[in-house]
């Protein structure tokens, strides 16, 4: 239990440093909770504040233009919640890539290379994997043009 709150705060913590670091880009924070929160479902459609039985991506954390964002950090455990936290990114991403949302993953900590490859394979023009400092080029680079 005391795991589960360390790895939680610790979550929440690199969460708010990625986005006030990202505020001068104009990245902003996405609410986790309420009305305003956006989830996509399973034939990736855009679903505002709605909670109910379909099956929906956990909430997005963030929105710079029209790209959707999700943050991951992932501790140096192993096993289940590190495992949890990487189907969470790829369903976000596959489920994004059915409705042609934009969506980026960024990532921070120890993810396992074999599952970065895995994410990466659903890349495309709409579907990014960075880890943070790749994305902070990245977007640095998109508003120049």
């Amino acid at each position: 239990m005391a795991k589960e709150i360390n790895n939680e705060l610790r979550k929440n913590i690199t969460e708010k440093a990625f986005f006030e670091h990202y505020d001068k880009y104009g990245v902003k924070k996405l609410p986790v909770h309420g009305k305003n929160n956006i989830r996509f479902d399973f034939n990736g459609n855009k679903i505002i504040g709605e909670r109910s039985l379909l099956k929906l991506t956990k909430s997005l954390d963030g929105i710079w233009n029209d790209w959707y964002i999700t943050q991951k950090h992932i501790n140096n455990n192993s096993g289940g919640s590190q495992d949890n936290q990487i189907r969470d990114v790829y369903h976000t991403l596959s489920y994004a890539l059915k409705g042609n949302n934009k969506c980026i993953t960024c990532i921070e900590g120890n993810f396992p290379i074999e599952k970065i490859k895995e994410l990466k394979e659903l890349e495309n023009e709409n579907i990014k994997v960075f880890y943070e400092k790749e994305f902070e080029k990245w977007i640095k680079t998109m508003l120049q043009n």
